[in-house]
């Protein structure tokens, strides 16, 4: 949003590189009209700033300890090697943003601000002169894996660099000179119109400027001395007029309001302005010119008959150009099942939670089946159903390859009835815009349904040691399929 409010490109596809601090995303945009849709992702969870400092660190800077100090021992102990890397970094980290804007860095320290000796006992200090050449060699390999996962992208929907409308940073990394030229010799040119470090920032605050207040919030902000308007209006769009409802909020104004009240809307470059329109508490339509390819901030002025200004609120209101026209899911979302021809335990996507599919998105699954008696009350388990994220290629997959989110358990004590062994259950999941998941089994043979909510951000950060035994044991009797 941030990159997109002109109305030069208005169709087309737009590439957004993402090279963040620890990870690399690249999404696919197609626009029409003005109107922006994510139609693909790729991205690599394990690509990002943080690979260019250690490759600094190992291929500039240890490399110069190793030739200026005695350091075997050091590099051979892994904990005293990571102690050195990790002392590094700051140089490191220091010498990369210099040389997104100097052709050359200078990487010096004084003796004692290293801590630790060489195997000689000598203190350890740096000077070194860092070029493009060397950052080059040392990052371009770093650099390209992001570029190949951008170009595999673009081949998937069959598309080509020449074929992209725009090409747009994200991320401090993508201010280095190497990877912008890098970029333009295998994709495109970049925009390089917006800092790449602030847009996320800014288009946040964009598309924040789209969303209509609470109620609450309104209230709390009130002036209720001043006559309140309430205006109805498109917050975004791609006309070059729109239609305005305005009327009085009687109700929500505690002073006097005149018999007869009129508005006048005028657009801040004072290049137009509505005229009077005498308005009430049923509302009174107004059709507003708008600038292509800029916000429009609208001021409003209410009067009397006699001509008299009058307070009111709000005093103006603003209609953006571009829309953005909903996310989309960046991964499949599907479930762990026994197959029944093969017996491994495997990833199916849910149909209708694929990838790319626009949210809110609603997916379900039938043909489960319960696996032993349950009686309303007890603790006994009815359903375990792990819930996956899985990129391309998940299905069919073993289910401990993909994201683990979470696990939809059901007791019997959840239950108002017996529940015979293979019994049938229907599974509904729904994803709203924000990602946040809800889930609802549904038991026909009792005709009831267990709804549950999933908090946001519940793919797992770490290894549980039940669940990895569990799937160690699963890993096992695979093992016994295959041999058998």
């Amino acid at each position: 949003m941030a990159y997109g409010l002109d109305a030069k490109n208005k169709n087309g596809y737009w590439l957004v590189f993402d090279f963040g601090g620890g990870t690399f995303d690249a999404a696919l945009l197609k626009v029409e009209e003005g109107i922006m849709k994510v139609i693909d992702t790729e991205g690599d969870i394990y690509l990002g700033g943080k690979n260019l400092d250690y490759a600094i660190v190992n291929e500039i800077i240890i490399q110069y300890l190793q030739e200026n100090f005695t350091i075997d021992s050091i590099l051979s102990d892994d904990n005293k090697k990571k102690i050195l890397q990790d002392a590094m970094k700051f140089y490191a980290e220091d010498a990369k943003i210099q040389m997104s804007f100097n052709n050359t860095h200078n990487i010096l320290s004084d003796l004692g601000d290293i801590p630790g000796n060489d195997d000689d006992g000598e203190e350890f200090e740096l000077d070194i002169t860092v070029t493009q050449e060397m950052m080059q060699k040392t990052l371009g390999p770093i650099f390209q894996k992001s570029i190949d996962t951008s170009k595999h992208l673009l081949e998937r929907n069959s598309l080509e660099g020449n074929s992209l409308d725009a090409l747009i940073l994200v991320g401090e990394p993508t201010y280095s000179p190497i990877l912008r030229k890098m970029l333009e010799e295998q994709i495109t040119k970049p925009d390089i119109s917006i800092d790449p470090i602030t847009v996320v920032s800014k288009g946040a605050a964009l598309f924040a400027s789209t969303v209509d207040v609470s109620e609450e919030v309104r209230e709390q902000t009130r002036d209720k001395t001043k006559i309140q308007l309430e205006f109805g209006y498109e917050t975004t769009t791609v006309e070059e007029e729109e239609f305005v409802t305005v009327k009085i909020l009687k109700d929500k104004t505690e002073g006097e309001i005149p018999e007869k009240i009129f508005v006048v809307i005028v657009r801040n470059d004072k290049a137009w302005s509505s005229g009077k329109n005498e308005i009430d508490d049923k509302g009174d339509i107004i059709e507003v010119k708008l600038n292509l390819g800029r916000t429009n901030i609208f001021n409003v002025f209410t009067y009397n008959e006699k001509g008299l200004l009058l307070s009111s609120e709000p005093t103006s209101f603003e209609i953006g150009y571009r829309i953005y026209y909903g996310t989309t899911l960046p991964y499949n979302i599907g479930i762990e099942v026994k197959s029944r021809t093969s017996g491994k335990v495997v990833f199916r996507s849910i149909k209708g939670l694929e990838k790319n599919q626009s949210t809110p998105a609603t997916g379900t699954t039938n043909g489960l089946k319960t696996e032993r008696d349950v009686y309303p009350g007890s603790k006994d388990i009815v359903l375990k159903l792990p819930i996956y994220q899985g990129e391309y290629g998940a299905e069919g997959t073993r289910a401990i390859y993909n994201e683990h989110v979470f696990d939809v358990i059901i007791k019997g004590e959840d239950l108002p009835g017996f529940l015979p062994k293979g019994s049938d259950v229907d599974l509904t999941i729904k994803v709203d815009k924000s990602e946040r998941i809800s889930i609802s089994a549904f038991f026909p043979s009792i005709n009831y349904t267990h709804e549950i909510d999933i908090l946001n951000n519940t793919v797992k950060k770490e290894i549980d040691a039940n669940w990895l035994a569990s799937e160690i044991n699963k890993a096992q009797q695979t093992l016994n399929l295959i041999k058998q």
